[in-house]
């Protein structure tokens, strides 16, 4: 039995336009695509790294760490795009949603 003033984890998405119906985990309906910060270097960040001094390996780091989280950033987007989308006909912006409790 589960908790009633527990939320619901799971939703349910339904198409208006196939009738269509997905689950979608409630944790990833409210995430939103990522921003600037997450794709790439901050204005502050390069200031630190050109004022340490073991800047070319701190430069080298903070490039690579920026390519990590662009590529991260890049497969967050696409997992949330096909989360959005319908599976049945590929609508992505006519569908409703419904938490579901006790599954």
């Amino acid at each position: 039995m589960g908790w009633p003033f527990r939320r619901a984890r799971i939703v349910e998405r339904t198409c208006l336009n196939s009738g269509e119906t997905w689950t979608v985990n409630a944790a990833l309906v409210r995430r939103k695509s990522p921003g600037p910060r997450q794709r790439g270097l901050s204005a502050a960040d390069v200031r630190y790294s050109l004022r340490n001094p073991m800047s070319g390996a701190a430069i080298d780091q903070l490039f690579a760490d920026a390519h990590r989280r662009a590529a991260k950033a890049d497969e967050d987007v696409e997992l949330l795009r096909q989360l959005r989308t319908c599976p049945k006909c590929g609508s992505s912006d006519r569908y409703t949603e419904m938490r579901i409790r006790n599954r």
